[in-house]
């Protein structure tokens, strides 16, 4: 980020599925790791007043963290879905449970269960209608005193709720 700071980002993840049953249940363990260097950072963007008046600029520049955050996770998730079609869907539901377990291996400890739900039914041949609910919930463990600002629990934006600007309801 030119005259701003410097990030460095490197990771990867690791998915492996296999069936449960014959129905439409699917079960999932997930490793990713994430290693996140933020150097370089323009004195601007330390100065005092500048941090007090922005909450969000502290954690996303890794100011107090060294400069540098790894995030080492274990997701096992569960997934039945009997949705008709992926892009266009008319009929089914799809419920997923998941837990993110992070903190084997790097300097972030955190856990986080989810629960979704989404159901479709159809109420002619060109229109169906459409219900999905989340419930999350995210809490540190262990010497991670602050969750990393990207890990939080947010809403607001086009995507969750509309007319809040994102990240303003959390």
């Amino acid at each position: 980020y030119l005259s701003q700071f410097t990030q460095r980002s490197t990771g990867g993840v690791l998915t492996f599925g296999f069936p449960i049953g014959r129905g439409f249940t699917r079960a999932f363990v997930n490793y990713s790791y994430q290693r996140v260097r933020v150097t370089e950072i323009n004195t601007a963007f330390t100065d005092p007043l500048v941090l007090a008046r922005n909450p969000y600029l502290r954690d996303s520049l890794l100011i107090g963290a060294k400069g540098e955050r790894t995030i080492s996770k274990v997701v096992p998730s569960f997934v039945h879905n009997t949705i008709d079609n992926p892009i266009f869907p008319s009929t089914g539901a799809r419920v997923t449970a998941s837990f993110d377990l992070a903190g084997l291996g790097g300097n972030t400890s955190y856990y986080k269960p989810s629960v979704e739900g989404i159901w479709y039914h159809r109420q002619s041949s060109r229109t169906s209608f459409g219900v999905r609910g989340q419930i999350q919930y995210v809490a540190p463990y262990g010497s991670t005193g602050s969750l990393p600002i990207f890990e939080r629990l947010v809403l607001g934006g086009e995507y969750s709720v509309r007319g809040f600007a994102i990240r303003s309801i959390g």
